[in-house]
């Protein structure tokens, strides 16, 4: 399964430091990195149930405004141009579904980062924990926060969770860690690169 994500994390990595970050990928990218939160286990379905929301959202805008909302960059431009970062009455604003993704690729990035950290048979609750603290949380409700918390220490062990996304091929263990830490540096290019889009149009705080 790691396999996949490494395959399009590296293609969206090439096209982010060109500054043309193609929406189709970042979607399909997001879907990969959903599907391996899945593998992880039912304890990470707060964060799943709203990626797979907001990948629906993001979807639905790249198919009806092809030409602005190719790229992502290009997305938030015309939003800012045209006043439509915030609509009122229900209405989808691509640059803040793309922030509530974007604030979720960071945890995923730091837990990826954290988990190799371990040892094989170290639990990896802490490392799911410390991530959340210092990502998702400070976004979340208190009730919110308390259930993630909980679900987030009922995490079994790093070697556990890694034969769920190992890869298929025969480099075993330290072949898996090379994929991650290739993803990891990847996506935090990539992570860094919309960010300073974000920031650039002061976009950070959309309700």
């Amino acid at each position: 399964m790691i396999e996949k994500l490494h395959e399009v994390a590296k293609v969206l990595d090439e096209q982010s430091q060109e500054h043309h970050t193609c929406t189709d990928s970042y979607i399909i990218c997001f879907e990969q990195i959903s599907q391996i939160l899945g593998q992880f286990g039912m304890v990470f379905s707060i964060v799943t149930k709203d990626v797979d929301s907001k990948l629906a959202i993001l979807r639905e805008l790249r198919a009806s405004n092809d030409n602005t909302h190719k790229y992502l960059e290009r997305m938030m431009q015309h939003e800012v141009d045209n006043n439509i970062t915030i609509l009122k009455g229900g209405g989808k604003s691509g640059s803040r579904t793309l922030l509530r993704l974007h604030r979720a690729l960071e945890f995923f990035i730091r837990f990826l980062e954290k988990l190799l950290l371990l040892q094989d048979a170290d639990s990896a609750a802490a490392a799911a924990v410390e991530a959340y603290s210092e990502t998702l949380q400070q976004h979340h409700s208190f009730l919110i926060r308390s259930s993630v918390w909980l679900a987030l220490k009922s995490l079994s062990t790093k070697a556990q969770l890694m034969t769920k996304i190992k890869a298929s091929d025969s480099g075993g263990a330290e072949h898996t860690d090379g994929y991650i830490r290739e993803v990891c540096d990847w996506l935090q290019d990539v992570y860094a690169n919309v960010d300073a889009c974000f920031h650039q149009h002061g976009l950070h705080s959309l309700p």
